[in-house]
C-alpha cells in the first residue's frame, strides 16, 4: 500500500508539473519609476498582486508574466522602455497590456505611442483629465481623476455657499501637464455654478509671482483662495500671505492634491509657527489611497494584511502602491472574463492581424471599465 501511495504521489507531482508547463503565458509590460530600488513599491505591489491572483485560482490554464522596465520618471526613458517591449521576441512579446506609468507628464507621451500600436495602457498613477479624452483611445487609469477632487471642492463650496473665489495654479514645468488641465476643468465647474472668479493666476516661483498674487488678492478683497499648487510652492505663497498680513478669520485657503508638509531646511519665507498662523482654518482636499474599513478584499487581504506583506518584501509602502496592486487585479479579472480573447491577443501577429488586435484590446478595455470589485484602494 505504501509503495502504491508513493507511486500515486509521484504521478500526481508529474501531473502538476505538466499542468504548469502547459499554462499559456500572457505577457504584460510594466513601467516603474526607479525600478532598481523600486522606490515607490509599485513593482512589489504588482508582484504581490500576481501571487494573490494565483492563490485565488484565477486564470485557469493561463499565467501572467510581468516584464518590468524603468521610466526614471521621464518621458524619454518611458518611451524607450515601451519600444523595447515592442521589440521583444514574438513568443514573449508584450501584447496584453502595459501597466503604468506613474505620472501624467510621462503618460501623455506613452499613451499616444501605445494607442498607435493598439496596445492597452492602464496607469496606476496618472490622473489628469486630459488623459480621459479621445486623444488617448487605448488609455485607462485606476488612479482617481483630479476631477473627483474638483467635485469634492465644489461640494465644499456649496456647503458654505461660497460664490466669489480666487484661483491659483502651478506653472512649474514639472507639473504643468497635470495642473493646467485640472484647473481648466475646475473653472468649467465654477462657471456652471455661476461662481464669480475674482482672480485666476498661474504662479511661477522663479519669477516671484507670489508677491503680486497676494497683492491682487488684497486689492480684490478676496476671501476664499483655492490653490492647486505643489507642496513647497503652496507653502511659499502662504508665507508671502503672512508677510503681507493676508490672513485671519475672514480668509480661507483651500488646497488640494498637496500633502502640506513643512520641510526643515527649506527656505519658504517664513517659519513653521508663522505658517501655522496663516494656515489656520485651511481646508486640504486629497485622495484616500487605502480603504478605511477592515474588509477582506477580492485578493483575500485586508489593508492591514496588504501592508504587512508589503513591508515583509519592501522597505517602504508608497501611497499609490495600493492602486498598482488593484490595477493588476483589474487586469486579471478582466482577462478572466474572456480567457479565449486573452489567448488570441497573445498569439496574434499584431502587424498582420492589426484590426483583430485593435478589436481585442478594445474589448478588454471595455471589460475593465465595467468591472466592479473590492480592492485595497
Amino acid at each position: 500500500t505504501m509503495r502504491l501511495s508513493s507511486t500515486l504521489l509521484l504521478l500526481s507531482g508529474i501531473a502538476v508539473c505538466l499542468s504548469l508547463q502547459n499554462e499559456t503565458e500572457l505577457h504584460i509590460g510594466t513601467l516603474i519609476p526607479h525600478l532598481a530600488v523600486d522606490y515607490f513599491g509599485y513593482k512589489n505591489a504588482i508582484e504581490l498582486a500576481a501571487e494573490t491572483i494565483h492563490s485565488q485560482g484565477l486564470l485557469k490554464g493561463y499565467k501572467l508574466v510581468f516584464h518590468h522596465k524603468d521610466t526614471l520618471l521621464t518621458a524619454a526613458k518611458a518611451i524607450q522602455s515601451l519600444i523595447e517591449f515592442r521589440s521583444m521576441n514574438s513568443s514573449n512579446a508584450v501584447k496584453i497590456c502595459i501597466l503604468g506609468p506613474a505620472l501624467t507628464k510621462v503618460a501623455v507621451h506613452t499613451a499616444q505611442l501605445a494607442s498607435i500600436w493598439g496596445t492597452l495602457q492602464v496607469s496606476y498613477g496618472a490622473s489628469s483629465p486630459e488623459l480621459m479624452s479621445e486623444t488617448y483611445p487605448k488609455f485607462l487609469s485606476m488612479a482617481p481623476s483630479s476631477n473627483s477632487v474638483n467635485s469634492a471642492v465644489i461640494k465644499l463650496m456649496n456647503f458654505f455657499q461660497w460664490k466669489r473665489v480666487a484661483l491659483a495654479y502651478d506653472l512649474d514645468v514639472k507639473y504643468k501637464s497635470f495642473y493646467l488641465p485640472t484647473m481648466n476643468a475646475f473653472k468649467d465647474n465654477l462657471k456652471a455654478k455661476n461662481v464669480d472668479i475674482l482672480i485666476e493666476e498661474g504662479l511661477d516661483m522663479t519669477k516671484n509671482h507670489k508677491t503680486s498674487f497676494i497683492q491682487n488678492l488684497k486689492e480684490k478683497d478676496a476671501r476664499i483662495v483655492i490653490a492647486l499648487l505643489e507642496n513647497d510652492n503652496l507653502i511659499k505663497v502662504m508665507c508671502e500671505a503672512y508677510k503681507q498680513d493676508f490672513y485671519g478669520d475672514r480668509i480661507v485657503w483651500v488646497a488640494y492634491l498637496a500633502p502640506i508638509v513643512f520641510k526643515s531646511g527649506m527656505n519658504y519665507g517664513c517659519n513653521e509657527t508663522e505658517f501655522d498662523t496663516v494656515s489656520e482654518g485651511m481646508f486640504v482636499m486629497n485622495i484616500q489611497f487605502f480603504r478605511t474599513d477592515l474588509k477582506k478584499t477580492i485578493s483575500g487581504l485586508t489593508v492591514s494584511d496588504y501592508k504587512r506583506r508589503m513591508r515583509a518584501r519592501h522597505f517602504r509602502i508608497g501611497l499609490r502602491s495600493s492602486i498598482a496592486f488593484d490595477t493588476a487585479w483589474l487586469l486579471a479579472l478582466s482577462l478572466n472574463a474572456s480567457l479565449e480573447d486573452a489567448g488570441k491577443m497573445q498569439q496574434l501577429d499584431t502587424e498582420k492581424a492589426r484590426n483583430d488586435y485593435f478589436d481585442l484590446t478594445q474589448k478588454l478595455r471595455e471589460r475593465m471599465i465595467s468591472m466592479d470589485f473590492e480592492g485595497i484602494s
